[in-house]
């Protein structure tokens, strides 16, 4: 899957309109209305602010009262043509005064969202086995070793009485399991998760 890892910016001007689009991360509904939020804020004298967004939650397209079709759909085609997950891009847009069409109004809404795509970075995600594996500290010394070696990833280590590891094994991947015989360890899934492999 690939996404936003970090925002991107990117503004595109015509005929006086200003088109300041940003694209980010969200995993949610809910973390789109809350930057929806901020943007509505920080652009209070903005005339319109239109997204899309691709979630687990689903998917939408949002036109802020411009014509139909005009705003959502070509930043929601930037999304597709990028193949992005998990993200939303948001275009404010200051009216210059001058009326585009809905032609000119689309293409400007897409090439600012293009613009604010290409600024970001782009990460691609890998669903991942999480595991809390607890070791002698002994142990977790060796175990360390072998697994930067291997194809597994620490999320999080944590050394007290015992060393306990959070780490992350690509889905269908069988390393962890053959790296664990050797060790005396106790295991506790922990689900799956899309990483950074």
């Amino acid at each position: 899957m690939k996404t936003v890892s970090k925002e991107g910016k990117g503004i595109y001007t015509e005929k006086k309109s200003e088109f300041i689009a940003f694209a980010k991360r969200a995993d949610s509904f809910e973390e789109i209305k809350s930057f929806i939020e901020k943007l509505k804020k920080e652009y209070k004298d903005a005339r319109h602010i239109c997204y899309a967004c691709k979630t687990p939650d689903g998917i939408r397209q949002y036109d802020d009262k411009e014509p139909q079709k005009t705003a959502g759909a070509p930043i929601m085609k930037i999304i597709e043509a990028k193949e992005l997950e998990n993200v939303v891009v948001a275009v404010v847009r200051y009216f210059g005064g001058i009326k585009l069409g809905a032609a000119n109004l689309s293409a400007a809404y897409a090439k600012a969202a293009a613009n604010a795509v290409e600024n970001a970075e782009i990460c691609t995600l890998t669903l991942c086995k999480i595991s809390e594996l607890t070791l002698s500290l002994k142990d977790g010394a060796a175990f360390k070793k072998a697994l930067l070696k291997g194809r597994g990833k620490i999320l999080k280590e944590v050394y007290n009485s015992s060393a306990i590891f959070t780490v992350a094994e690509k889905d269908g991947d069988s390393t962890l399991n053959d790296m664990l015989k050797y060790f005396n360890v106790t295991v506790r899934n922990c689900g799956r998760e899309w990483i950074n492999f």
